[in-house]
Parts: C-alpha cells; structure tokens; sequence
C-alpha cells in the first residue's frame, strides 16, 4: 500500500463532519442596571487584532474582520447587545502595542501569559485549541521534545509559546518568521525541522497551502491555547461583562464555526499500517470477548456470574465498534458466516439474523470483484493465510456501494487445525473520496484548474522519451498582473489568471497538458509535435486573447516557444529556450503593455467620474503656470504637467458610488478614499519613466505640519511637486461644484488657503499662487 497522510487522523479528533449550524436562536443576556449604565458611560468599544492570523482572525481589503474568532465575537456582541468597532494596525507587533497604549480597550482573542497581564485582564476562554508538533513525512513521531536536543525549531514572531519553549527546551535552536505560513515553508524546505503550531492553524495552512510532505508528528498538551478576550486592566466590570456573552456559546456553535472556516473534509485518511497497527490490539479484544459471549450459551450455570460480567463489557465494546463504522465477522471453511456483530447494521444495513448461516462473505462484493476475490480469499481460509489490508467494495442493502477495509487471521482448534477465519471490515468509503480529492488537490490548481507545477514536472519527465518526439514547450507570462491588483484589487487579478487557464484550456489540444507552474507562468507541453504545428496553437492563443478583457483592459501575455526534435537534447535547455523567447518579448511587450493599461487606467476613471477629467485638466493647466512663476525649465514642467493629470490616478480603483456620493462620507469610506495616493504610486512607479513622478503623487496629501496622509512627513520633506499640487488641487476642488459641496466664490477659497498656509500647505506656495497666479490672471475679484 502507498502511504497516505496521517495528518488526517488527528484532524477527525477534532473537526466534526457535521455541516449545521448550531446558532441559538434568541439567546440575549440580562444585564444588571449597574452594567447597563456603565456600558452607556463607557461608550465606544474598541479593540485591536491580528489582521493576519488566518483562519483565526483576518482584516480584508475592505477592512471586514473575518475569521473563526470574528464570528465568535459577533455572537458575544449580538448576546449582549453591544457594538465593537476595530481600530486598523499593521500587524500583531502593532496590535499589541496599540492594546499596551490604552489605544482600545480589547482583544478579542490571545493567550494569556504573564507579561500581557501586566496590562489586561482575561475572560474566560472563547476557544480551546491544543498545540502540535509539525514535521517532515520522514521524520521520527515525537514523545517527548527532550528527545530531540539538536532539532531546529521556527515559531511566527511574537507568539506567546516561544518564550516557554526557550524556558523548557533551552537546548533547541529556535527560529522566528514574520508570517506563519513562512513557518511551515521553511519545514518543507528543510531550513527548520519543526514548528509547534495550533492544531487548526496547521490543519488549515497544510490542506490550503498543498504541505503534504508534511505531518503531525505528536501532541503538546501542556502548551494547549487557552485564546481569551484581554481587556485593559482599568476595565474589569467590561471582562464581566464579556464573560456572561461567552458563558452562552455552545461546544456545537464553536464546533459550526470551526468547519465553516478550516472547511476541511478529510477524516479519515491515514496509513493504512498505521490505523490496522492501533486499532488492532483493541480489535482482537473486542473480537474475543464477542467470541466468548457468543459460545457462553454452552457454559453451565455455575459460570452465570463471569456471563453476566462479560455481556456488560461486551456491550461497552459493541458500541464502541459501531460507532467506529466497521464490523466484525466470523466463517467457516465454506465462507458461510458462523457470526457477524451487530455493527453489521450500521456499515451495510443487515440484521444480524440476515447474515448469519444464510450468507457467504462473498454475497456483500459486486459481482466482477466475487470473480476476481473469491478464488484468492477461499485460497486464505483454506491455507490459513493473513489478510490484510484489502480493499473491497461491498454492496449495502440498499444498494448503495461502500468500500472497506478487510482484515482477517485463521481460527484454530486446539489440535492446531483450521477451522475458520475471523476479522474485521472498516468502511473507508469517505476516506477513499477524500483521497481522490487530496489527489486532485496535489495534481490541480486550485485557481484556475489547470494542472499545477507538481503535475507539469511528473508529466514532463514521463514523457520526455523518444515514442514523444518531437516535444514542444510553449511558456506564457502574464503582462501586467501586478498592476491590474494594484489597480483594481487582488480579485481582479484573480480574474485575469483564471480567464488566461480558460482560454489555454480551450485552444489546447486533447493530450497537450496545460499547467500553471508559478505566479503568472503557465506552461503547454505539446508531445509528438513539431514547431510548425506548435505555432498554431501559439497563433490561436494570440487570436484569442486579442478579444479577451478584465476590467475592460486588455489582456497580454509573452509566449515563447522552443522544440525537442533529438533524444540527445535535455529538456530543461529547450525549456530555457521558451523561457528565454518569452522573457525578450515581455521586456518589450510588458512595459507597451503597461502604458496601454496605464492609459485606459486613466480613460476609465474620467469615464465614470467626468469631475475627474475636469479637475485634472484644471489642475494640470494652474500647476504648470505656478512652474513657471517658478521659474521652472521645460523638462520640470513637463514632469510637472504629467504628474498634475495622473495625481489622482488612483480613485481608478475606488468605487464610482463613493467617488459620486452626494452626501457625506462614512469613516468606511474615507478610509477607501484615503488608499488613493497609494494607489496611484503602485501604478505609476511600473513605468520607470514616470518613477519619481509616482512619489510626488504619493505625497500630493501630506500637510506641511506632519498630519496629512499616507506617511505623515511634513515641510520640505515633502517634495516640491506635491506641495504644488496640493495647493492647486485644493483651490480647484473648492471653486469646483461637486455632488458633496457647493463651489466656493474663489474669495472664500483663497481665504481658506491663507487660514491654513503653515498647517496643510506651504507658506510660500500658498502666497505664490495668490499673487503670481490668480492675481495676475485676475481670478479674483479684489486686489491683494
């Protein structure tokens, strides 16, 4: 048998195959008037997380808390009818020195170590999960880590368990990451030998991330998580309150949200010589007291008593055995069964009475395995032969198919003479389909559902012999990934790559093998083909994706195409071949590409916001006579005039609704309108040659006093350009009529520059611009 992943046996002790939800309906807490008044005087409950502790605890794009820990936070607040609102950080460094700043007033979900009680106090816990030991497949199972003085173990920076890993194991060489899937990483690349780490952290980054030469290798009870709610230590009666929303969640709710997250299928995969290897001894026990019970009707009555004692302990072990999905059998030398235990039920839907002299072993197979079993398992009985670890399909009485897994040892009289066959039959039907799917996890992406790197290699090195001759390999690069999710966000870019595997998948051929090997990389590998005809399927490619778009830009890709035509040539040279024809078409076809997007980037967003276009062109016409009143040469101005009509480049990427809102912005919404210099920047820096342009639309929202955005820099630490802008585009935003706001007469707006010259703007910029622009165009109504 091959092996398979014991991981799996550890994920059924703790993941439920039910798919319910186990949500209590109308479940409120009653509060105490004291309570009530203290939550009213509190006012605002802030708190801090982990915005990237998957699947405990996640801040998406949009800024929604996501996670099993958000969903059981939601529960407290709906329970106590209160409202948390997070406060935005970086990371978990961030989070935890926001919370020791008295920032918020929560976290919603940490351990509870020594140091972080010097500033929190701790409810009870929302959620108990135990910690394990992650190694390589091939790595020994691990008792005890004292076992292992000279392994190198990596931990996420941060975490509570590492500093009573150093305490206790102080031999082991412990590394830290700035991510948690980095950890597991560097397992399988082997630069540590092991991680301890949340059993559903693990279970969730292994099955997501396709680890499977990776496993479980042992438990760690004395460091299981206790993650608690931590509130700041001024707060206790807030932890009270807390503790009565937590005291009303469920083991089924915990156990609901759990699956909804890790969503995780997989049982009951495990070695087999594994899972006969524990479940034997307690096989053969169940085995002989059922033999003994059933042959006890022959015994006497003065062994009434050890009947009695041993039907109780029988019973005991009978329902073990059918709540484990598997049976236990006995025939004689003709196959006919002597005995079956009631279990039988349970896995195949027989009565014992059914089965029991009226049905040979083989009238549970279908009829093409009684072919090609019986003959083999009679051989068994007869010769008295081990079975072990058979697979067999068995026929419910329903109907319905199950496959099993059959174990089985002879039966000897006392005279050492066969006189039977007795075992055990496991129902393995969802472990035999969630290996199918584990093995198409390991061989597809899951993306785009073409075949992965893992598969294209295999496949590669199968069919690189001279029956496949000539072999073509055509590799593509998708142009612009990068800036289509700074654009329009990771979704986006998930669109292009799905809809490049579609069309690959489409205008490939029946046995050419269409992968994606990386990022933005796919690979076709066209056996028996030669150059001349591979270049129709490259031209077929090309005509496609002319027509393709996402987010109404085109999609490019750079293909090159090389060909095996000899036994002797290496087929990692011919891929370097494609890879370099590819790799010279995109250094041309990449940046063409780039200011194409760039360009329709732009015609977009004047398309669903013409204010846009309008204040644009303002803008750049005003900043271009504020150079000059500079002084500025021509290739300043230039710079100037490219960086006024891009600088708000990046609404591109904001929804048109909060772009046209009439009225006023939600704090939600100004935070997606404050990422648009961000945006921009991403953008423009694609393009080499509009590289410094990229900073001054970064900075064109920082205030001369250090309190503007993205970065906070202030005076002449932002660049001139942005100062610039930021006068002009202010003056024109005011004077301008927008859904939000009336247009200012141009006396109000420049009373406002000069209110806030020193504080948002520059002094001299602001004065500039009134005396050497405005002024002298006679823009304004009065003389200054």
């Amino acid at each position: 048998m091959k092996k398979h992943f014991l991981i799996i046996l550890w994920i059924l002790l703790y993941v439920s195959i039910s798919s319910s939800s186990y949500a209590q309906p109308n479940v409120q807490v009653s509060l105490t008037s004291e309570e009530e008044q203290y939550l009213k005087e509190l006012g605002r409950i802030t708190m801090v997380v982990d915005p990237d502790w998957v699947p405990f605890e996640k801040v998406d794009d949009e800024g929604n808390f996501t996670g099993i820990a958000a969903d059981l936070v939601q529960l407290v607040e709906e329970r106590l009818g209160i409202e948390m609102e997070i406060i935005p950080t970086a990371d978990w460094p961030e989070t935890l020195a926001y919370s020791r700043d008295g920032k918020a007033l929560i976290i919603p979900f940490l351990n509870q170590t020594p140091e972080r009680e010097e500033w929190l106090v701790f409810t009870e816990p929302l959620l108990v999960d135990s910690n394990v030991i992650i190694t390589r497949e091939e790595h020994p199972f691990v008792t005890d880590l004292k076992d292992f003085p000279d392994r190198v173990l990596v931990l996420p920076e941060g975490t509570s368990i590492e500093e009573r890993i150093r305490e206790d194991y102080p031999t082991l060489e412990i590394l830290t990451t700035e991510r948690e899937n980095e950890v597991f990483e560097m397992i399988k690349q082997r630069e540590a030998d092991m991680t301890i780490r949340s059993l559903i952290i693990s279970a969730y980054t292994i099955r997501k991330e396709g680890y499977f030469n990776l496993k479980i290798a042992g438990q760690v009870p004395e460091y299981t998580n206790y993650l608690r709610m931590g509130v700041l230590k001024s707060e206790p009666m807030l932890r009270d309150i807390l503790n009565k929303g937590i005291a009303t969640i469920t083991p089924q709710e915990r156990e609901a949200i759990i699956n909804r997250h890790v969503n995780i299928e997989m049982k009951e995969i495990v070695t087999y010589t594994h899972l006969w290897r524990f479940l034997l001894p307690g096989i053969l026990i169940i085995l002989t007291l059922l033999f003994v019970n059933y042959r006890q009707k022959q015994y006497n009555a003065k062994i009434d008593a050890i009947k009695n004692t041993l039907q109780e302990r029988d019973g005991r072990y009978a329902q073990a055995l059918q709540h484990s999905r598997s049976f236990v059998w006995e025939v004689d030398l003709t196959g006919m069964h002597t005995y079956i235990s009631a279990s039988i039920k349970e896995v195949l839907g027989y009565d014992q009475e059914e089965v029991v002299g009226k049905m040979y072993f083989y009238d549970f197979l279908l009829p093409e395995e009684q072919k090609n079993l019986k003959n083999p398992v009679f051989q068994s009985i007869q010769f008295g032969e081990e079975i072990r670890n058979l697979e067999v399909n068995q026929v419910h009485k329903n109907g319905r198919v199950l496959c099993t897994l059959s174990n089985g040892v002879p039966v000897l009289d006392d005279a050492g003479n066969i006189t039977g066959f007795r075992g055990t039959d496991i129902d393995i039907t969802k472990l035999k389909k969630t290996e199918e799917e584990i093995r198409y996890l390991s061989y597809y992406d899951q993306l785009t559902g073409l075949y992965n790197r893992r598969f294209y290699e295999e496949s590669l090195q199968r069919l690189d012999n001279r029956r496949n001759l000539p072999i073509s390999l055509i590799m593509i690069d998708v142009n612009g990934l990068k800036l289509m999710n700074d654009a329009f966000g990771h979704r986006a870019g998930d669109e292009l790559l799905k809809k490049t595997g579609f069309l690959l998948k489409q205008e490939s051929r029946a046995n050419d093998i269409a992968a994606r090997i990386g990022g933005d990389e796919f690979m076709l590998v066209l056996p028996g083909t030669k150059t001349e005809e591979a270049e129709l399927v490259l031209r077929r490619i090309q005509d496609r994706v002319q027509h393709e778009q996402v987010k109404e830009i085109d999609i490019s890709l750079s293909i090159g195409l090389a060909t095996k035509t000899h036994e002797s040539d290496c087929i990692q040279d011919v891929f370097k071949r494609a890879e370099d024809i590819m790799y010279s078409q995109k250094r041309t076809e990449s940046l063409a590409m780039r200011h194409r997007t760039l360009k329709k980037i732009i015609h977009n967003l004047f398309e669903k916001s013409p204010l846009e276009k309008e204040h644009a062109e303002n803008v750049r016409q005003m900043v271009v006579k504020l150079g000059k009143a500079l002084g500025m040469d021509d290739v300043d101005l230039e710079h100037l005039e490219i960086a006024a009509y891009h600088h708000d480049l990046g609404k591109a990427a904001i929804d048109a609704s909060i772009l046209n809102k009439p009225g006023a912005l939600s704090d939600k919404e100004w935070i997606e309108i404050r990422r648009h210099p961000e945006i921009g920047y991403q953008l423009l820096r694609s393009i080499d040659q509009y590289g410094s342009i990229a900073h001054d639309v970064l900075y064109h929202h920082e205030w001369w006093d250090g309190s503007g955005y993205p970065n906070g820099i202030k005076g002449k630490e932002i660049p001139l350009t942005s100062r610039m802008l930021a006068v002009v585009a202010a003056y024109d935003a005011m004077t301008s009529e927008r859904p939000y706001h009336r247009a200012l007469d141009k006396n109000e707006a420049v009373d406002t520059l000069k209110n806030h010259a020193g504080t948002q703007f520059d002094p001299t910029m602001v004065s500039l611009f009134i005396e050497k622009i405005l002024h002298q165009q006679d823009f304004l109504q009065q003389d200054f």
